[in-house]
């Protein structure tokens, strides 16, 4: 009975290797977007091509698109409502009939202002497109009416934002993706990242020679490991080693690979460790008589 029982195990694990190394064979990566690779040049309307037209309105990025533009540049903010809203400016005043902030708005609010009544394409002369039921598009109706909207993150008056096709579910993980690197970014040069090392064994020491830190360990020789350009490393006592960038990746990286000199061995527990790190430790073997 149990060999048999194996005997079906085996097969069922030989038919699903079969399988997955069939589909591995098969299987061909994704070719990139053609956004990642343009031929030539790109055009782009800035806040969806405002010469053509009141900006930032469904108009007028119908009108870019008309013309045959790569891509329709715009800028988004959160009403009072929390709903997003293509608009350039914090305030409603230059490009609309309305006095305040976008963000004390609510998105019923904002649709009531004329988004053509400040747009003049004569220096003030006549204001053709006021009355002509132009609103501030919601970004759900932007994508709804074009949804080849790339993503783009610029800075502008101290704020960091990101734009693109949110109603996509691929969009929206490169969004959260971009938005903790940038994150990170802005951790990484205001504060820092640290990373601490602890060496544990008798006679183990670690101190910094010139642009190198040398390490004393279990070896018949010092390892030398040299210090990268874009990294900082103390060591406040010879049993520790503080890492500090503002990479975290790169501060990562660099933890890891003096870690991995003498990582600790499982029955004293010697070697280098995070701080904190828990080593788990196996019993040594006992002498009998």
């Amino acid at each position: 009975m149990k060999k048999r029982i194996f005997k079906y195990f085996v097969g069922f694990a030989l038919i699903i290797a079969g399988a997955y190394a069939l589909l591995y064979y098969l299987a061909e990566p994704i070719a990139d977007h053609k956004y990642f690779n343009p031929d030539g040049f790109m055009v782009i309307a800035h806040r969806g091509g405002r010469s053509l037209g009141p900006e930032s309105t469904l108009f007028t990025f119908q009108r870019a698109a008309d013309l045959g533009v790569d891509v329709l540049e715009i800028d988004i903010l959160s009403t009072k409502n929390g709903k997003l809203v293509v608009i350039h400016d914090d305030t409603v005043n230059r490009t609309t009939d309305g006095k305040g902030t976008v963000a004390n708005f609510t998105l019923a609010e904002l649709k009531k202002l004329d988004a053509g009544f400040r747009w003049s394409p004569d220096s003030g002369r006549t204001y053709p497109m006021r009355g002509k039921g132009l609103t501030v598009p919601s970004l759900a109706e932007v994508f709804t009416a074009f949804p080849k909207i790339h993503i783009n993150i610029e800075i502008k008056d101290g704020q960091i934002r990101i734009k693109g096709d949110f109603g996509r579910k691929t969009t929206r993980t490169q969004a959260g993706l971009a938005f903790a690197l940038i994150n990170n970014m802005i951790k990484g040069v205001t504060q820092g990242y640290v990373k601490e090392l602890e060496i544990v064994g008798v006679g183990y020491r670690a101190q910094i020679q010139n642009k190198n830190l040398n390490l004393q360990l279990q070896f018949s020789h010092p390892v030398v490991f040299p210090i990268p350009e874009d990294i900082e490393i103390k060591i406040p006592k010879p049993t520790q080693i503080v890492i500090q960038g503002i990479d975290k990746q790169r501060v990562g990286d660099v933890a890891a690979e003096i870690r991995a000199i003498l990582p600790p061995e499982p029955y004293k527990g010697k070697g280098i460790r995070y701080k904190g790190e828990y080593v788990r430790k196996k019993i040594g073997k006992a002498v009998t008589k």
